[in-house]
């Protein structure tokens, strides 16, 4: 089955490289380019994290996945978008057969042995709207040794499927999903608090600037 069967409504596209998928959506949406789209790409070289860090992954060993979609809720709780993507990549990886896959606010997808997916956000103006891109890069099929960081981790490592044709049709069947609810008004927040492992746990915030804030994290509902 075609991604475009599951999701007609969608404009879904997979390359071989590419250097950023954000930021290739990103630029598509500033040139016009509508909601809801896709762009997956087995590799990317110019990936890029939260306080623009670099994200790199061996050529055939991670995919990148960003999606363009027009959030049908205020701008002030767009944040929220994220979280809907890791809800999502925590489906569909448990459905690869990963184990005890559980979220860290605000952007991170954990298996027990550490990071399998990070998710970036940003707001993009189109020329007659805002929209959203949402980037996430899955570890699937490193090895210990292509491993970037020793707190990383992937599908292959915890012992799940890496393939990702339906790695990539959960994902994204299960984010339109959770979109539709979320444009409709439901509360999600339940469903996030129950898979959230940081919640009630003492943590070490990094910022861009300034000094760490160190705390326990309580939950704020958006």
């Amino acid at each position: 089955m075609q991604l475009r069967d599951v999701l007609p409504d969608w404009h879904i596209e997979w390359v071989e490289e590419t250097g950023s998928t954000n930021h290739d959506l990103a630029s598509a949406a500033r040139d016009g380019a509508s909601a809801p789209r896709a762009l997956i790409a087995d590799h990317q070289h110019a990936g890029r994290g939260r306080f623009d860090r670099c994200w790199q992954a061996p050529p055939g060993t991670s995919l990148a996945i960003s999606v363009l979609v027009a959030p049908q809720v205020p701008i002030a709780q767009w944040s929220w978008g994220s979280m809907l993507a890791a809800l999502a990549v925590r489906e569909a990886c448990t459905k690869a057969g990963a184990a005890d896959v559980t979220l860290k606010w605000p952007n991170d997808v954990l298996a027990p042995d550490g990071k399998l997916c990070g998710i970036l956000a940003e707001r993009v103006q189109s020329q007659d709207s805002d929209l959203l891109v949402i980037g996430m890069g899955i570890n699937t099929s490193m090895s210990a040794g292509q491993l970037p960081v020793p707190t990383a981790t992937s599908l292959q490592l915890v012992g799940a499927d890496p393939d990702p044709m339906p790695l990539v049709k959960n994902l994204l069947t299960e984010f339109n999903l959770l979109l539709e609810r979320w444009n409709a008004g439901e509360s999600l927040i339940g469903e996030y608090r129950a898979v959230c492992s940081s919640i009630g746990r003492r943590v070490r915030v990094l910022r861009s600037v300034g000094q760490p804030v160190e705390g326990m994290r309580a939950w704020e509902p958006m």
